[in-house]
């Protein structure tokens, strides 16, 4: 059954959510107001970046899992797999840097009882000019094998998630992050598509079908990265997207990955709208 859910922007809409109190600039009060709020607006689960869990130390970790374990909202899935001071492409990649980030993270996200991790990321993976790009690619599989090693250990799926061109220079289409996944061959290595990317980079919805077998997770924004609803032209393209998702089968979780104007309200406002439209289709 497919559920709905929300990236928790924790930096932007804290401030929002209670203007003038001192506790909003701590992780662990933003994350149970966002929380609170997603729980309050009807949504099924949270999406969370891993440098919210990765960088904190022991202590602040447990208290964050703390507020997510008492939360009637829970934690489902983690974007912002690996920061840009960490390359996955180009002459240094450092693989000992790389393992002592993902035993942490990983583990980290596991504790939480997230059962997805989004490799997006494209700053760490964008390949330095004048490297070749199928080198690129061999280091990129390289990571994912070893991500295999951690996701295996921990009950983590790993999702590739193709980034248009303007935020990285490989693996810009779902078609390619689909081959990127069948040649990684790993039981932990599936993939995910996501609406604004796809529509910047005028990619077929065709392709969803075809990739049904390796698709585990859904992003979701109009064109703008608007939240879904905030145009009246976002049927146009929501329609046949949620259609394509329909006709493969899918049953995972889909979720918003926008901005919003504010967060409360948009995001109760938006939910209404994707239903109705994922109903209707």
């Amino acid at each position: 059954m497919v559920r709905f859910g929300c990236c928790l922007p924790l930096a932007s809409f804290a401030a929002q959510l209670k203007q003038g109190n001192d506790e909003s600039s701590d992780i662990a009060r933003q994350l149970e107001l966002g929380l609170e709020t997603l729980h309050r607006n009807g949504y099924d689960f949270a999406e969370l970046g891993v440098g919210t869990v990765a960088n904190l130390s022991d202590d602040d970790f447990e208290r964050v899992k703390d507020v997510i374990a008492a939360a009637d909202t829970k934690v489902y899935a983690f974007n912002s797999f690996i920061p840009g001071s960490i390359p996955l492409t180009g002459p240094d990649v450092s693989v000992e840097q790389i393992e002592q980030y993902l035993s942490k993270a990983i583990m980290r996200v596991s504790d939480i009882g997230a059962s997805y991790i989004v490799f997006g990321s494209g700053a760490a993976r964008k390949v330095p000019e004048g490297f070749p790009v199928e080198r690129a690619i061999e280091q990129l599989l390289d990571f994912l094998r070893l991500c295999e090693r951690y996701a295996a250990r921990y009950g983590v799926t790993i999702a590739i998630e193709p980034l248009n061109k303007g935020e990285t220079n490989i693996i810009n289409s779902v078609a390619e992050g689909l081959d990127l996944a069948m040649r990684a061959d790993q039981p932990h290595v599936k993939l995910l598509v996501d609406l604004y990317h796809m529509l910047v980079e005028h990619e077929p919805f065709d392709i969803i079908p075809k990739a049904a077998k390796y698709l585990v997770h859904v992003h979701i924004a109009n064109e703008q990265r608007r939240y879904p609803g905030y145009s009246a032209e976002d049927d146009e393209d929501f329609m046949p997207f949620f259609k394509a998702l329909k006709e493969s089968g899918y049953d995972g979780g889909i979720s918003m990955e926008c901005r919003f104007d504010d967060f409360m309200e948009d995001s109760a406002r938006s939910l209404l709208y994707v239903k109705q439209m994922w109903q209707s289709v």
